[in-house]
């Protein structure tokens, strides 16, 4: 294989791997996989009361 090739095999094989991992994160993953990672109730609160609104 000539260099320009192993450039293109290179960028095909982390097209495939992004595609794989965009398959298994929208489409295959278990619900609980698609919670969001930072539950902001506590930080919404928290503003709240300083703000001064009131509950």
């Amino acid at each position: 294989m000539q260099a320009e090739q192993w450039g293109i095999f290179a960028v095909s094989v982390l097209y495939a791997v992004a595609w794989m991992r965009g398959l298994w994160l929208h489409w295959l993953a278990p619900q609980h996989l698609h919670q969001p990672a930072f539950d902001n109730t506590i930080a919404h609160s928290a503003a709240r009361k300083t703000s001064g609104a009131e509950n």
